[in-house]
């Protein structure tokens, strides 16, 4: 999620009911290969949800759907490496 989250950023992820998000929020799923995402909710599709990386042009073409949601950003915490 560059430029938003960059290196050194933790991200708080809170359960949410799948029937309660909205467009625009900032969700975190699991695409099919495993690989956790974080990505902002763009528009409802059906029974899913499409969403998008802030620094990608394209549409994600994995769904968010009840069964790979992980949950929202609920905090974010950020360090900068003293050095």
């Amino acid at each position: 999620m560059a430029p938003l989250y960059g290196e050194n950023t933790m991200l708080v992820i809170a359960p949410v009911d799948f029937e309660k998000l909205e467009k625009g929020m900032i969700v975190a799923y699991r695409d099919h290969q495993g690989h956790k995402v974080v990505h902002k909710l763009a528009f409802k599709q059906g029974k899913s949800w499409v969403a998008f990386g802030l620094n990608n042009g394209a549409l994600d073409r994995e769904r968010v759907t009840p069964d790979n949601l992980l949950g929202v950003v609920y905090a974010v915490i950020n360090s900068t490496p003293s050095g």
